[in-house]
């Protein structure tokens, strides 16, 4: 699967591709956060990853589905306790 992840920085794509490594997804790391003016990044991807500081407003999510027949969407965000992921599907 195809996976984007949106506002990453350069000390997370290397737990995140050793995470990955089990899996095989193709990552794709983009520094930009997710808002409405960059959510066709995603385009060619199945996944969006997002992180607590994007932007998943009603545009940027009808932005993403607008390229996308379906997608599968990930929320990315840290605490005390590690990172946690979300995963939600559209249908």
């Amino acid at each position: 699967m195809k996976v984007v992840l949106f506002d990453t920085h350069s000390y997370e794509r290397e737990s995140f591709s050793a995470a990955n490594d089990q899996f095989g997804h193709a990552l794709t790391f983009l520094e930009p956060r997710l808002t409405r003016d960059t959510a066709a990044l995603a385009a060619g991807h199945q996944a969006v990853c997002a992180f607590v500081n994007d932007r998943l407003d009603a545009p940027a999510l009808q932005a993403i589905a607008h390229t996308h027949e379906s997608a599968s969407g990930i929320s990315r965000s840290t605490g005390s306790w590690g990172s946690t992921c979300t995963a939600r599907r559209s249908a």
